[in-house]
């Protein structure tokens, strides 16, 4: 016995980064007043989201259609369902999810052929930067940029991350064919050596 829709609930799991799109299921699910999965035809006209968080921008597929069958909506990147945010690193951005349809049931389980919205709010969490990173800071946000090719990544107090990070050009003997390379992971030529892994300049073995 279905008592059509009296509730939507939407879920995100794991981190994404920001401004890239997202790497992590978006999965908005309508529910009936038994706490049960809405898997018949009711007349749903969209499911969309919107962002709440100051200043954070959303951007991608926002709408999505509702799978009757499934009972829900879903945003999958592996099927080109993507958006993306673009706050600060290591910030949550709170998402709504806006569901459109035309079969409600009160509780007291009286249908209503009207309109209604429903709303369920949940969190983004943006991934911080990492060794190999640098903070690409413009316009409305920032990104985690990684270290380029023929580049490796170096912050002279610790291999921690930090914003004092820099990118630096390989030095002659370097092999830097790696993109977000970290001065530690920076292998050598044959011929020349660094005398520990944080060391940046490189040396020529003597012969003999």
């Amino acid at each position: 016995f279905a008592t059509g829709i009296a509730t939507i609930h939407a879920t995100h799991l794991g981190y994404e980064s920001s401004g890239f799109d997202f790497e992590s299921t978006i999965v908005v699910v309508a529910l009936d007043y038994f706490s049960q999965l809405v898997r018949t035809t009711p007349p749903i006209f969209a499911v969309e989201l919107s962002c709440l968080t100051e200043a954070a921008i959303l951007s991608g597929s926002v709408g999505s259609n509702f799978n009757a069958g499934e009972g829900a909506a879903v945003w999958d990147p592996s099927v080109d369902r993507v958006v993306n945010v673009l706050d600060a690193p290591g910030s949550n951005v709170m998402l709504r999810a806006t569901l459109t349809a035309s079969w409600v049931v009160d509780l007291a389980f009286n249908q209503s052929s009207g309109i209604s919205d429903y709303v369920s709010d949940f969190v983004v969490r943006l991934s911080d930067c990492v060794p190999g990173q640098v903070l690409d800071t413009f316009g409305d946000g920032s990104l985690c940029a990684s270290c380029a090719l023929g580049e490796f990544w170096y912050w002279r107090k610790s291999s921690e991350w930090s914003e004092e990070g820099v990118c630096m050009n390989c030095h002659r003997g370097m092999v830097c064919e790696d993109r977000g390379l970290v001065v530690e992971d920076v292998a050598v030529k044959s011929g020349h050596y660094r005398p520990t892994t944080r060391s940046t300049p490189t040396y020529t073995c003597r012969s003999g």
